[in-house]
């Protein structure tokens, strides 16, 4: 089930959020560095927390629950195209991370996040 994040998913989605690191530093560790602990709160925090302003991009971070365990999240910011004469207002997903424990690869977990954030 895709479902959106609570705060009890926390310790789950940040040791996820290191996997993904992890998997980055070692495929181009000239680009990726290991993020700090305050760093990864704060991340976390950039995707749960409130819209800043009515102009704002709305965060989000959705994870999937099999019931027994998460094992995959995704997340990103959801933007209005700006106000323009001739423009009609669009709704942009920008998607900034999507990670699934490899042992839930085979199903269709990362195809379920993705069409949830879209």
């Amino acid at each position: 089930m895709i479902r959106p994040y609570n705060e009890q998913d926390s310790e789950v989605v940040l040791d996820l959020w290191q996997r993904f690191d992890e998997v980055h530093i070692k495929e181009a560790p000239h680009m990726f560095r290991s993020p700090g602990p305050e760093e990864r709160i704060t991340r976390l925090e950039k995707y749960t927390g409130e819209k800043q302003c009515q102009e704002c991009s709305e965060p989000f971070l959705l994870v999937c629950d099999s019931g027994s365990r998460i094992n995959g999240f995704i997340c990103g910011v959801i933007r209005e195209t700006p106000a323009a004469v001739l423009l009609i207002s669009h709704k942009i997903v920008e998607l900034h991370a999507i990670f699934v424990d490899p042992g839930f690869r085979s199903g269709r977990t990362s195809k379920n996040l993705v069409q949830t954030a879209l």
